[in-house]
């Protein structure tokens, strides 16, 4: 666990990803054309999917999510929400969402990894 101060967000615990976080965020940011097969990042979404799930505890949040667990569907719409919600300026989570993907440190290819993992259930 890491912690920033942001000056407009207030003091925030980044948390390391686990592979069911990276599940979220592949299912939910990459998509690929059914035409090209080419995948296609959607950039917002990536970014609100990292803050959303790479953060521990942040005042814009209403509950911690530790590291070793899950977040239930019910969570990840209430923090979702509670993003959407946030009176906190888009460029303000873009720089904390690169901080969460420092921490993390990005690996694409275990990124793929874990859907084909999925799809072989």
């Amino acid at each position: 666990m890491k912690s920033i101060n942001v000056s407009e967000a207030g003091e925030i615990e980044i948390r390391k990803l686990s592979k069911r976080d990276w599940e979220i965020i592949r299912n939910n940011c990459i998509k690929v054309d059914s035409i090209t097969r080419q995948e296609r990042t959607d950039v917002g979404s990536f970014i609100k999917y990292l803050v959303v799930l790479g953060i521990k505890k942040a005042p814009f949040f209403k509950t911690e999510y530790l590291e070793n667990t899950r977040l239930d569907s019910y969570k990840l719409t209430e923090r979702e929400e509670e993003y959407y919600n946030s009176p906190i300026e888009q460029n303000v989570f873009d720089r904390i969402s690169n901080e969460i993907r420092y921490y993390n440190t990005i690996n694409a290819p275990e990124i793929k990894e874990v859907s084909k993992e999925q799809s072989n259930i």
